[in-house]
């Protein structure tokens, strides 16, 4: 009885966690230069973001090495650098720190997923072979939460930052 007990409690468990967590919206390619929009729902909530890029020669593999002067992954060339981010939850603009994204290069592509109740990622693949990496941004309807990096080839978070909201000082 104890032990029949317990399987539906963990059914249960697992039914509201698949529940929270709805299937991601498709990938979109990021333009290399230029502007790229990207939006989905989940149930009633809309989001969107615009991301802004732009690219940078940095030579052929055949060319003799340069001095890596920016945060191209040095994986093809162009390099793609990303210059701004702009998230949107139900038309309204959220707060996303330049450090989410600043660092960020040779993109390939985003995607919204929804993560549980009124939290969402969005999910960016850049990179290729030793520099891939999946950058995962966390956020509610205010503001980004989370920003992690995980490494491709390893299957493991590289770097997490957690920003805290401030906005009661400034009140």
């Amino acid at each position: 009885m104890l032990r029949a007990f317990a399987v539906a409690v963990v059914l249960a468990a697992i039914s509201r966690t698949c529940a929270a967590a709805s299937p991601p919206a498709p990938a979109t390619q990021i333009r290399p230069q230029g502007e790229t929009k990207i939006s989905a729902s989940f149930g009633k909530v809309a989001l969107e973001a615009n991301l802004l890029t732009h690219q940078v020669g940095i030579g052929s593999p055949s060319a003799p090495a340069i001095r890596r002067t920016s945060n191209c992954t040095y994986s093809h060339d162009p390099c793609m650098l990303v210059d701004s981010l702009e998230i949107s939850v139900n038309g309204r603009q959220i707060a996303v720190p330049r450090s989410a994204f600043g660092d960020l290069s040779d993109l390939w592509t985003v995607a919204f997923h929804k993560t549980g109740s009124h939290r969402f990622t969005f999910v960016m693949i850049g990179g290729d072979a030793s520099e891939a990496y999946k950058a995962t941004l966390t956020f509610d309807g205010k503001r980004v939460l989370q920003r992690s990096i995980i490494d491709s080839e390893a299957g493991a978070v590289a770097e997490r930052t957690v920003y805290f909201d401030l906005s009661h000082y400034f009140q």
